[in-house]
């Protein structure tokens, strides 16, 4: 619900940006090739796609352990990973990316990004909204995705010592506030 709530308020200003929602990712990732390209009809309008990503494969069970995000930048004909724990969901968001550019006939670098890295196993969320909320941000001011725009999260771990730390992002306050 946060990851919309970012999209609505920077859309309404940057008709430019769109977020696939994850069940319609799931569903590119697993289904053939006739399915998943009716789910892929909004990038067309789109410059910038962000794309939540989990490493479940499965079709009809609620598996998966790792989120991470892919950002189809159109301009620069890239896909672009931003992964918190070390790349993890790397082949998964490879393969998905080579999926999208066969269906759609576009050819789409890949690109691991620098991200902000989390120190345990349950933060992944938090983090794939940090990611997205700062790349929202930088494309609202009208400069391309940069490849180390989490260089100063990097130097601070994101641990209950400092979760009151003044350069904590929107994002993970907000989450943090509600538990």
């Amino acid at each position: 619900m946060y990851l919309e709530s970012i999209f609505l308020k920077h859309t309404q200003t940057n008709k430019d940006i769109v977020c696939m929602a994850p069940s319609v990712v799931q569903m590119v990732k697993i289904s053939p090739d006739e399915d998943a390209i009716l789910q892929l009809e909004c990038i067309y309008d789109y410059n910038y796609i962000f794309i939540p990503l989990n490493n479940s494969q499965e079709e009809r069970n609620n598996s998966g352990s790792h989120w991470s995000l892919v950002l189809l930048d159109k301009r620069n004909m890239r896909g672009l990973h931003y992964d918190s724990i070390s790349n993890l969901n790397h082949h998964i968001a490879r393969r998905l990316l080579a999926k999208i550019s066969e269906l759609l006939g576009m050819e789409f670098e890949f690109q691991e990004m620098d991200s902000a890295q989390q120190n345990n196993g349950y933060d992944c969320g938090i983090y794939l909204l940090i990611n997205a909320e700062n790349l929202i941000q930088q494309i609202t001011n009208q400069n391309e995705p940069e490849h180390n725009f989490t260089r100063h999260y990097q130097k601070h771990s994101y641990t209950e010592k400092t979760r009151n730390h003044t350069l904590f992002p929107t994002a993970m306050e907000k989450c943090l506030r509600r538990k």
